[in-house]
């Protein structure tokens, strides 16, 4: 879109990359400035330094951070899956900053219960520990076989959508092509938020909020989703045909939903 759209950034889901919101970008029209990041770890950006890891709160200062060097004073945030979790730590700690709020397939991080934290941190510590020993990636022949995995392994990710993310998601090597993913994303969490931080983010959100679900999508335990749909006030809810990735399978709908939504935006 022209650079004097309205300004959205949108942030992918865990392991996917910026190019998750291609289908998406051409259908939002002239009126709009469209953002797709590869966050850290990600696609083509750089990973995080030895010795760091990805905790979820972690991510909302690299959020934050390409609005300020985009010089996006406020901005409608777009997220999907992880990106949606993150998009929601965003919004509920900076409310000034976010003139709207797009949630793809989720609202809020994933969360445990405090007397699981225990066993949480010794998954990580020993999950790290052991991931620090060098191994052999998977190595590709070429990015139509990487892409083709790719498809089978996620359900209802169709081919195309799996070239679009293999485009950006691996990088040549001896032999043909590996995932540029870092391999410390699939470390368990150190940490996770409790259902009642997550709440507390979810109400101190001030923007209009709208949620996006896909009809064989990710599904909420009806009990975390009922409380944070409630603490999330005003949120507007749209169930549309598709799976987890229903914004690159379902791309005419997702896009007439958003559009609509955002026409009603101040």
């Amino acid at each position: 879109g022209p650079e004097d759209g309205q300004p959205i950034l949108a942030m992918h889901g865990w392991l996917d990359n910026a190019n998750s919101f291609f289908p998406l970008a051409a259908l939002l029209g002239q009126n709009y400035r469209l953002v797709s990041v590869d966050l850290p770890g990600h696609g083509s950006s750089d990973h995080r330094p030895a010795g760091a890891s990805y905790a979820f709160a972690d991510w909302v200062a690299p959020a934050l951070g390409i609005a300020d060097a985009l010089g996006w004073d406020r901005f409608i945030l777009l997220g999907h899956s992880m990106g949606a979790g993150i998009a929601s730590l965003v919004a509920g700690a900076f409310p000034e900053r976010i003139q709207a709020l797009i949630l793809l397939e989720g609202l809020g991080p994933l969360t445990t219960e405090p007397e699981k934290a225990v066993a949480q941190l010794a998954r990580h510590v020993k999950n790290r520990l052991g991931s620090e020993v060098e191994r052999n990636p998977r190595v590709f022949q070429d990015r139509e076989e990487a892409a083709s995995r790719l498809s089978e392994a996620v359900q209802g990710l169709k081919i195309e959508s799996a070239r679009l993310l293999v485009e950006r998601g691996t990088r040549a090597v001896d032999g043909g092509y590996t995932w540029s993913t870092d391999t410390r994303l699939r470390t368990p969490s150190v940490l996770r938020f409790t259902e009642e931080h997550v709440l507390a983010f979810l109400a101190a959100i001030a923007a209009p909020a709208f949620l996006v679900l896909g009809d064989s999508g990710m599904r909420f335990p009806e009990s975390i989703y009922s409380r944070r749909r409630e603490a999330l006030k005003g949120l507007q809810v749209v169930k549309l045909e598709g799976g987890h990735h229903l914004h690159m399978e379902n791309v005419e709908a997702v896009g007439e939903a958003l559009v609509s939504f955002l026409k009603g935006i101040p």
